[in-house]
């Protein structure tokens, strides 16, 4: 068990920096009980597991809204797969008959704790220009994203096929030794879902869990040109989220980190063989040790500081919003073949716009989003007819002015090579 909770917590070390919502394991072993424990359970205790459950999964929709739909979306997977299992469906209908005159608390509750996200969600999205797939299809990953690690990665930087990178860098790689043992889980629930007999309720659960995940890693990649996730995007309300389709990987660590938990628990630690437990030792701190990673440049907060003073300093008071953008394009290089190099991107221009906000109180109109509001012209700052821009997008909002401010912001503003504090 304290890898299953663990583990997740020490990849926050690791190269990608993973974030993992600690309602997922509490939530997952609410309902796992209810399959592992073979004895009788009350109506109310029934009641009281799922609602528990349902009360973890609502927080994380309205914390983290995409780590939950991925947890939902993989434990349906999963149910799907443990109905081949007879025991489970047996165990399925008792539980569902003993408990079904109050499955309504669970199913109020359910809607109780959606509503706050709804009332959030659907006026945005539905004032917001719709995410078609040719946005999504990009931030899909190939099965070889899953290793490629980077180069400041600790063990594995000196690999060359660290350096390489594949379309957009979603850095969601799990590492060799992760992806050794998840792969290595798959080949054992795959054939144990083909045996003939099995009688071991936990069994049961890991296989179908790790079933789940191959299943939906395998609508989460690309292979070459055919993308499975073209139909989830197409038929699964939420499923057009550009970055949480290539991290599902945030997710994947949870079965990850039971299966090691599993292999664990299995290691004869009494055993007279004593290189078992040595060696079952040594594999895992090499996988935790292998999520490490080194940080290439320093930061300095007294940089940082001066950088966002500049920002502010240049917002004329009397402004009443801004747009901060680079300063004029040579006329004499093609627009499309302009290198933006020279100062920060697109993103970072919108980020130190909103920083620049904060700390002036003065409105931003700069903006970068997964869903921009409809008709929104000023995604990009390195266009030429910003300006015109500008007005066409103020011209909605009467009695509104907005100041363009250029200021060329170059990248190295925000590091220092002597300081770091």
């Amino acid at each position: 068990m304290f890898f299953a909770f663990g583990f997740p917590k020490f990849a926050e070390l690791g190269h990608f920096q993973l974030r993992f919502d600690f309602f997922q394991p509490l939530a997952l072993g609410l309902v796992a009980s209810l399959w592992t424990e073979r004895r009788s359970f009350r109506a109310a205790e029934i009641a009281a597991r799922l609602n528990g459950f349902v009360a973890l999964v609502g927080l994380g929709a309205l914390t983290a809204f995409y780590h939950a739909w991925f947890l939902v979306f993989w434990l349906s997977l999963a149910g799907i797969l443990a109905c081949r299992f007879s025991a489970f469906r047996l165990r399925a209908a008792l539980l569902l008959s003993t408990a079904r005159r109050v499955l309504w608390q669970p199913a109020l509750l359910a809607a109780l704790l959606l509503l706050p996200f709804l009332a959030l969600y659907v006026p945005g999205r539905s004032a917001a220009s719709g995410r078609g797939w040719e946005q999504t299809a990009p931030y899909i990953p190939s099965l070889l994203d899953y290793l490629r690690l980077g180069p400041d990665h600790l063990l594995w930087g000196w690999v060359p096929f660290n350096a390489a990178t594949s379309g957009i860098e979603l850095r969601n790689g799990l590492g060799f030794c992760v992806t050794a043992t998840i792969l290595a889980g798959w080949v054992w629930s795959i054939r144990f879902m083909l045996q003939g007999r099995r009688d071991n309720p936990n069994e049961e659960l890991l296989a179908a869990a790790l079933g789940g995940s191959l299943l939906v890693t395998i609508l989460s990649i690309h292979w070459g040109p055919f993308y499975p996730w073209h139909a989830v995007f197409d038929v699964v309300p939420g499923a057009s989220s550009m970055l949480a389709v290539g991290r599902w990987v945030l997710t994947l660590m949870l079965p990850g980190s039971i299966l090691i938990a599993t292999f664990v628990d299995r290691i004869p630690w009494r055993s007279g063989l004593r290189l078992i437990p040595v060696v079952g030792c040594v594999a895992v701190g090499l996988g935790i040790l292998e999520q490490g990673g080194r940080i290439s440049a320093e930061y300095s907060a007294a940089d940082a500081v001066r950088y966002h003073q500049q920002i502010v300093a240049a917002i004329p008071p009397a402004c009443g919003a801004f747009l901060l953008a680079p300063p004029l394009l040579d006329p004499m290089i093609p627009e499309e073949a302009f290198d933006a190099a020279q100062y920060l991107d697109d993103f970072h221009y919108q980020l130190s716009a909103l920083i620049g906000s904060a700390l002036s109180g003065i409105p931003t109109v700069n903006g970068a989003s997964g869903l921009s509001p409809v008709g929104y012209p000023l995604s990009s700052v390195f266009t030429r007819d910003l300006d015109d821009r500008l007005t066409a997008w103020l011209e909605r909002f009467p009695h509104t002015q907005a100041c363009l401010v250029r200021l060329s912001l170059p990248p190295e503003g925000l590091t220092s090579s002597t300081t770091s504090k």
